[in-house]
């Protein structure tokens, strides 16, 4: 079994999946964090990540049985391509703003009949080893995990909309700039902004999409997110991890 089809059976028996944001080029940090969590999301939309560099973390994250998804820069066909072709196991699109933009990265994620992805896999399938071209597609359009991330104030004015898309697996809450796009100056934690949040991953599971969510590191805010029903949480990033041990440790100076 595939880790992405582990990752999807996780969800549905109600496991909830705990990943960190990979920032940092060097890919030990997903061997470092797939060794304890549940699946990496490698982060190309904020900082430097180059191409070469996503596959190493794939790989890593491979290796450790573990699900790889890439945060694409944006909504473009090139990018989705790169990431799925490097042998991501999903992508999480950003900034969407309307439904059409979902049933485009629908198109940008599936091989015909379901989309329009070119055909040229490498990486993503082992070379070869995973079959004949048609396994490996129908394959690939059964199991490539796609999220779009709510966190735009047009995102969540049409999200009645956005649940009646099919082919798309995830409605991925990015609660800072949603907060921002709604006028809360990107206080996440408020009461009003703790209700909406509660309310959209109300309407997400009952549509039948899984709710995610990326955040920074804050314990009480990802128990809050857990309790509301999320079914994979990003929580901070390896530079995070970083900044966070060392501070601790230097705590220990009197």
């Amino acid at each position: 079994m595939k880790s992405v089809e582990r990752f999807r059976g996780e969800i549905k028996n109600g496991n909830k999946q705990i990943g960190a944001s990979i920032t940092l080029n060097d890919p030990m940090a997903s061997e470092i964090i797939t060794r304890r969590m549940d699946f990496t999301w490698i982060d190309m939309e904020h900082g430097s990540l180059a191409v070469d560099k996503v596959e190493g973390h794939i790989l890593l994250a491979k290796k450790n049985g573990k699900t790889a998804l890439v945060r694409v820069p944006a909504l473009d066909m090139a990018w989705i391509k790169i990431a799925l072709d490097a042998g991501a196991h999903g992508v999480i699109i950003p900034q969407i703003y309307t439904p059409d933009e979902v049933r485009s990265a629908v198109r940008y994620t599936r091989y015909h009949p379901l989309g329009i992805r070119g055909f040229g896999p490498r990486l993503s399938n082992a070379y070869g080893q995973m079959g004949s071209s048609r396994e490996f597609i129908e394959w690939a359009n059964r199991n490539i995990y796609l999220a779009v991330q709510l966190e735009t104030r047009g995102a969540y004015e049409s999200l009645d909309e956005v649940l009646t898309i099919e082919g798309y697996d995830a409605v991925c809450i990015g609660p800072a700039d949603l907060a921002v796009s709604l006028g809360y100056y990107g206080d996440a934690a408020c009461p009003e902004m703790r209700g909406i949040l509660t309310d959209i991953i109300s309407r997400v599971k009952s549509a039948g999409k899984d709710a995610g969510m990326g955040m920074g590191v804050n314990r009480e805010f990802a128990g809050f997110a857990l309790d509301a029903g999320v079914d994979w949480l990003q929580i901070g990033s390896d530079f995070d991890y970083i900044e966070l041990s060392a501070g601790s440790l230097m705590s220990l100076k009197k």
